[in-house]
């Protein structure tokens, strides 16, 4: 229980820690003509901005919507300590899981939804149910990512569990050249990865799971599929700033979108400064002449079943339970920190 809790708490408190070391005045945002490489180093010269995807990144999962896991997983720890009834068990863990999908949880939250799997797993009695095994797959899923909280569960549950893991088929997924040439991240499950590297995937598991396509020339773009779908993914390609120079502004629809103030940068070619309407609506406009850009070149299957003696293991964990929650409702700030690094992940 211990060494759980210790891996846990740690993560809480180094994010907690990245999260107030800087705070960025701005959100720097590249016309569509600018290349990566000049984008890449007019963010190194503007310091104090940071990038549309790294924001993106930033986002999600939102304070509120930790504050309901948080107290979900209260209730459902509440009902496996106390409770008899393995119905009333699964359904508190149930409701907790349907914010699974909702958000790009961190490391923290995904422990959350990995004894929440296990605690289904231990409370469901029917072996061979398409819905044990459905829990079974989730967690050995999870698996992959973390390691089991060993004095929470019982050892032969854990043991069902890792021979599940060991029978999952990995290959890389394919994304199409449309979205590996738009989109330079991908969070799965909450964990980034370039759309230029394969995305190497259980191929063998039937659920759906998170994929978030970052950009910081457009808009973010979510699906909720499964891993075999990937390759048929089209998504709209709109971006935040109109092609052309002088007269650069968001689009109307993309405004208002930004908690942060903006600045939009102009490519090399756009040498006029042109005053822009943009300007009177808070929105800066910058050309790549007013700054010097660094580092840019001219060139431009065992099973287990609930026997009474394991009920005991049902107490067992809520004193944890208890910690978890609050540290995480004392880490939790009311308000998103944005700050550079990757989305909390494995």
């Amino acid at each position: 229980m211990k060494h759980f809790l210790s891996i846990l708490l740690t993560g809480v408190q180094i994010f907690s820690s990245v999260a107030t070391a800087t705070t960025p005045i701005g959100i720097l945002i590249p016309s569509p003509d600018v290349s990566e490489e000049e984008y890449n180093s007019a963010l190194s010269a503007f310091k104090n901005y940071i990038s549309v995807e790294e924001w993106e990144r930033n986002q999600s999962p939102t304070s509120p919507s930790i504050q309901k896991l948080i107290q979900k997983f209260s209730e459902a720890e509440a009902s496996f300590t106390d409770s008899r009834d393995p119905a009333e068990i699964q359904k508190k863990y149930s409701d907790l899981l349907e914010l699974e999908m909702t958000e790009d949880w961190g490391l923290n939250e995904q422990r959350i939804f990995f004894l929440s799997y296990l605690r289904l797993l231990q409370t469901n009695q029917e072996d061979l149910s398409a819905e044990r095994k459905s829990y079974l797959d989730h967690a050995a899923f999870y698996l992959t990512r973390m390691d089991a909280p060993r004095n929470l569960i019982p050892p032969p549950l854990v043991r069902e569990v890792e021979d599940r893991k060991a029978q999952l088929k990995w290959e890389p997924q394919n994304l199409s050249k449309e979205i590996v040439a738009n989109y330079s991240k991908v969070l799965i499950m909450g964990k980034s990865q370039s759309t230029k590297e394969p995305l190497v995937l259980p191929r063998d598991l039937q659920f759906p799971i998170r994929f978030r396509f970052l950009s910081s020339y457009r808009p973010a773009k979510t699906k909720v599929i499964s891993p075999t779908e990937l390759s048929k993914v089209t998504l709209k390609q709109d971006s935040y700033v109109p092609n052309g120079c002088g007269s650069q502004s968001l689009r109307d629809d993309q405004a208002q979108r930004f908690s942060l103030p903006t600045k939009i940068y102009e490519p090399l070619h756009c040498s006029v400064k042109a005053k822009s309407s943009d300007e009177q609506k808070g929105i800066a406009v910058v050309k790549s002449t007013e700054v010097t850009l660094p580092g840019l070149s001219s060139q431009g299957s065992s099973s287990w079943k609930m026997k009474p003696k394991h009920w005991a293991w049902l107490g067992v964990g809520s004193v944890a339970a208890a910690l978890l929650i609050s540290q995480l409702k004392k880490k939790n700030e009311p308000n998103r920190v944005t700050s550079p690094g990757e989305t909390q992940g494995f």
